[in-house]
């Protein structure tokens, strides 16, 4: 269940900002909707990205304020390694906490989670500032997707080797 957490965050951001289906070169809408869109996947990426500082992670396990996470169903059935998501929010919030050896030994998609919102962030940020959305702040945009789809493939590679 853990591999929901990316793309359900993905979803929103996405949900977030092309509820109208903006097109990379539509100039048509007014900059108020461009920003709030943005502004609406800021504060869902920063949340994330906090919620991983407050997670205390450890390669077993994960707690928030000494309440356990869910099990996830995946693991308990099949194994760890038949869930390429397994370990993905543990991992991000050692990445984020700088333990990075057992972070690439939980599962290494998680750096890509971290750099992926980082690095949406801010390009929401530039947007939020501009006004509009290029065709190329768009397009960095579906890289950070791809990239973070590739991400989880290979952190979930890495674990099954």
């Amino acid at each position: 269940m853990a591999w929901l957490v990316p793309y359900t965050a993905s979803y929103l951001v996405c949900l977030v900002t092309e509820s109208e289906r903006l097109t990379p070169f539509s100039n048509s809408h007014p900059s108020a909707l461009v920003r709030r869109k943005s502004a609406g996947a800021l504060i869902v990426l920063m949340v994330i990205l906090w919620l991983g500082l407050l997670l205390q992670a450890t390669a077993e396990g994960a707690t928030l304020s000494s309440i356990a996470g869910p099990e996830c169903l995946i693991r308990n059935w099949i194994g760890e390694r038949a869930c390429p998501g397994c370990g993905l929010t543990r991992a991000s919030s050692l990445v984020l906490h700088g333990e990075f050896s057992t972070a690439m030994a939980v599962n290494a998609g998680g750096f890509f989670l971290v750099g992926v919102a980082v690095f949406w962030s801010l390009i929401h940020s530039v947007i939020l500032i501009r006004g509009q959305r290029s065709a190329a702040l768009v397009g960095w945009l579906t890289v950070g997707r791809h990239v973070l789809l590739f991400g989880v493939i290979l952190g979930w590679v890495l674990r099954s080797v």
